[in-house]
């Protein structure tokens, strides 16, 4: 079983997936459930404000690229408005970013050096950093979108697709503008 092509990918997921939810486990039980931080609260409200009708960068200004808002207002409607709902799914969307990133970070090691064993540990040691996996218990982060998207667009160009590179690297930077790096490096 250790020499399945998908053990090691589950491997990647497991972990992953559990130090997520001992974050959640954490924060939502052991602390203050409705705890939220503070540019989780900020994206929110602009998101709830897009859904309403309101302009963003006309009616509300904040830094952030476009897609962020665009985003927060997806999670908005999908919460039907209700600020406890909206939290949750941010919660959960940017969780899944950092089960994301593991991913692809395992399939650009091990893509790389052709070696599954330190893909994996590529995907473990981005965890081991506490606020990785902390910080998406606290609500909607975008650096987590841009930094997952920008590595998609890291693995399209190492693959030689370099339409899809752009692309997907674009959509980082459109989350967070440091993640233009993206852009040169594919």
């Amino acid at each position: 079983m250790r020499n399945h092509p998908q053990f090691q990918v589950i491997i990647v997921i497991t972990i992953a997936f559990l130090a997520v939810m001992r974050s959640l486990f954490q924060t939502f039980w052991l602390h203050d459930p409705s705890k939220i931080h503070r540019d989780s609260k900020l994206f929110y409200h602009v998101g709830y404000l897009i859904t309403t009708g309101h302009v963003p960068y006309v009616d509300v200004w904040e830094v952030k690229p476009p897609l962020t808002y665009e985003t927060a207002a997806f999670i908005s409607i999908l919460g039907g408005g209700d600020p406890g709902q909206t939290h949750i799914i941010g919660v959960i969307l940017t969780g899944t970013m950092v089960v994301g990133i593991s991913i692809i970070l395992y399939m650009i090691i091990s893509t790389q050096f052709n070696n599954k064993w330190a893909g994996v540990l590529s995907g473990a040691v981005w965890l081991s950093l506490p606020a990785v996996h902390y910080f998406p218990a606290l609500g909607f982060r975008v650096k987590y979108f841009a930094l997952l998207f920008g590595l998609i667009g890291l693995y399209l160009a190492l693959n030689n697709r370099p339409i899809l590179s752009g692309i997907t690297a674009a959509f980082g930077a459109a989350y967070w503008q440091f993640a233009i790096v993206f852009c040169v490096l594919t």
